[in-house]
Order: structure tokens, then sequence, then C-alpha cells
């Protein structure tokens, strides 16, 4: 999902070739003013089980690293690590402010049986939401 509080000039959809769960890359260009197009992008990437073959053939490719450096709030956090919850921005214009996951405590009041001796709580999603906070560089 891609929100922005900017009126979206275009937006465009294409399906990843070679997805087996009908993944697709999500763009909007977003018009910022000042003659400057602002794009995002978003997509849910292949959830692959935990110990698959596939999984572990990844994880010795380059580029299956968690950057704990420049992202302070993985640093330390091993359960966060292991998401794949993720910004990636080449910015020119603009400079990153913040960064703020949403989503990650339990809705107040709801939960679920699991089975009849466990009760767990309700999360609005299986995956927490990101909201980057981007400013101009003018």
């Amino acid at each position: 999902m891609l929100l922005s509080k900017l009126r979206v000039e275009n937006f465009m959809s294409k399906p990843f070739l070679k997805s087996s769960m009908g993944r697709e890359i999500c763009a909007a260009e977003i018009d910022v003013g000042s003659n400057k197009t602002l794009v995002v992008a978003t997509s849910h990437l292949e959830s692959l089980p935990p110990n698959s073959e596939k999984r572990a053939k990844l994880k010795g490719e380059p580029g299956w690293t968690y950057d704990t450096k420049s992202n302070t709030m993985l640093k330390g956090n091993r359960p966060l690590q292991k998401r794949l919850d993720r910004f990636i921005c080449k910015l020119e214009d603009f400079r990153m402010m913040n960064v703020e996951m949403i989503g990650n405590e339990a809705i107040p009041d709801l939960s679920y049986r699991k089975n009849q001796k466990m009760v767990l709580p309700v999360f609005p999603s299986d995956h927490y939401g990101l909201i980057l906070t981007i400013s101009s560089n003018v």
C-alpha cells in the first residue's frame, strides 16, 4: 500500500515475472512542487518458509543482510532483525527525517484462542507498517 499527503500524478503496477504468489511492484509519481517529482514504490515480496531450501540459498546471496548500522531501529533487536520490512532510498533532492514503525501493538481487548490452553493477542497485520518522513533539501 502507498499513501501520500501529496497529489499522485501517475500510478503503475507491474507483476513480477517469476512470482508464484502473484506479487507485483506498485509505484507512484508524486508532484512535490517546484517542478520536482518524487517516485515511490512498494512490493510485498514472496513468502518463503523459514527452513526452505530456497530461503537457505537466498541467505548465501550478496545483498541478503540486515543493516543495523544505519537503521538504529534494528540495532540489538533480534526479532526485528529477522523481519524484511524495509525502506530503500535513493534521495537527491530530499533527506530522510524519520522512520516510524506502526501496527506493532496488539489491538486492545481483542484476542483469539489458538488451542484449548493458548489465548493470543490480535495484531492489525502480520506485517508492521513503516512511515517514512522526508523533507526537501531546499
